[in-house]
């Protein structure tokens, strides 16, 4: 049930992290606007404040709204915490696209959504593919924020940690977080790969 749990949040958040995460890249990438700069750092915040103080401030921000705690109160602070990244890595794939095949397209008759629905998303393709795998890989094993906002029912993070509270189960709870290291290395390593088509495609680019 646990497993249920953090690869439901982690799906989730990822999706929804990635999809804020090239909104906010493409505004920033193409578009000129007032408080461009201030408004791209305060997203960027929780790359630099602890996990604790984001866990504690969303537990206490969900308990003034009388909101019960649950899957979606998670899902809500991993998107938090997964959309920085995801806009970083966005960032740099929008910023490496050329503007002279959106103009042509636009210019052939395609609108601006067709233009970004058929040219600009498939181009960022392997940008979109990290992002998603690198909140994924975050959701999948972030503890702290799960933590304060989960309910009745546990992430395997958290599950891990409370078994820790029984000796007799402790081996079978190493191995368990064997494996989820052991999966998330291979995330990371599949995240790395579409990074690294990113770089590819830059240097062709130049070329």
């Amino acid at each position: 049930a646990a497993l249920k749990n953090s690869l439901f949040v982690a799906v989730t958040a990822a999706v929804l992290g990635t999809l804020l995460g090239v909104l906010t890249a493409r505004a920033n990438s193409r578009y000129e606007f007032f408080g461009k700069k201030p408004s791209l750092s305060f997203i960027l915040v929780p790359l630099v404040i602890p996990e604790l103080i984001i866990g504690v401030a969303l537990l206490i921000v969900l308990m003034q709204l009388g909101l019960s705690l649950n899957l979606w109160t998670v899902i809500l602070g991993h998107t938090l915490l997964i959309m920085p990244f995801s806009t970083l890595v966005m960032l740099s794939a929008f910023n490496n696209l050329d503007q002279s095949i959106e103009e042509a397209s636009m210019d052939l008759g395609e609108t601006a959504f067709g233009t970004f629905r058929r040219i600009i998303l498939p181009m960022v393709a392997p940008g979109l593919m990290a992002s998603f795998i690198i909140g994924f890989t975050i959701s999948l094993d972030e503890f702290m924020i799960a933590f304060f906002l989960t309910g009745t029912e546990p992430t395997l993070p958290v599950y891990i940690w409370a078994q820790f509270r029984f000796p007799v189960k402790l081996p079978s709870v190493m191995a368990l977080g064997t494996i989820l290291l052991l999966f998330s290395l291979l995330l990371l390593s599949l995240s790395e790969f579409f990074r690294r088509r990113i770089s590819r495609s830059e240097a062709l680019e130049i070329v």
